[in-house]
């Protein structure tokens, strides 16, 4: 994690204070953006190579919906 002592820091006005955290958000907004890409990726090749194996899930209530998960990648249908 950053390190946000700098928040603390009277010299530093409010003003450069702002751009640094606008900054580090942007930068995280980027890592977020690639580790979701990732992520996608790799959930989708899971569920193209899973031999699924569905069981019927229902809400728990009287008229509740009823949906398929794989056993074995947690894919819904």
């Amino acid at each position: 994690m950053d390190d946000l002592s700098f928040m603390n820091d009277n010299n530093i006005s409010d003003k450069m204070k702002k751009n640094k955290l606008d900054d580090m958000k942007q930068d995280y907004l980027t890592k977020l953006n690639v580790i979701h890409t990732h992520w996608k990726e790799l959930n989708d090749k899971i569920i193209k190579e899973c031999k699924h194996d569905y069981i019927m899930e229902r809400e728990n209530c009287q008229y509740g919906e009823k949906w398929y998960t794989c056993k074995n990648c947690g894919h819904m249908r």
